[in-house]
């Protein structure tokens, strides 16, 4: 999929078209769990779920406080195939005082097939080495994190 560092492969993403999971939001069913909030002040997983077969489509975590939020956003095809956009922004302020600047405002894209992941766009627009170190630790992070929410999602216990 990346030698040495180029992408050759534009497949994956084709497989993951996010405008056609928007679109076919009205066919979902959502479902809003509160997530663990010790160390932010907002914390929830919105689930949609395909109406037909139940499947889950789209996962969004977020989370808050008075400078920062944060979503990973979970697009399924299947469970071991699915493109994982994760959103930060950071303020310079509290939202509660004026005239706050945004000083981040990152997206990183992550695709994944047959739970391995493939590619990694980082939020300069660049392919991230999948050779690379730092590739292989946000891989394991990403999957640990998604084994987390799936057991709020499955049991409801807040992770």
């Amino acid at each position: 999929m990346i030698k040495n560092g180029n992408f050759t492969n534009t497949s994956i993403i084709s497989k993951f078209d996010v405008n056609y999971f928007e679109k076919n939001k009205p066919n979902y069913i959502v479902r809003v769990i509160p997530l663990d909030s010790k160390n932010v002040e907002a914390a929830e997983l919105t689930v949609n779920f395909d109406k037909n077969d139940g499947s889950t489509k789209i996962m969004t975590a977020s989370y808050g406080g008075e400078t920062f939020h944060q979503q990973y956003i979970y697009y399924f095809n299947d469970i071991n195939n699915f493109l994982l956009i994760e959103k930060f922004q950071q303020w310079d302020r509290p939202y509660s005082e004026d005239r706050r600047l945004e000083k981040v405002d990152e997206i990183n894209k992550y695709y994944f097939e047959n739970i391995s992941m493939v590619v990694w766009i980082d939020s300069d627009g660049k392919i991230v080495d999948s050779q690379s170190k730092k590739f292989k630790q946000k891989e394991q992070e990403i999957l640990g994190q998604l084994d987390k929410l799936l057991v709020v999602l499955n049991t409801g216990e807040r992770k």
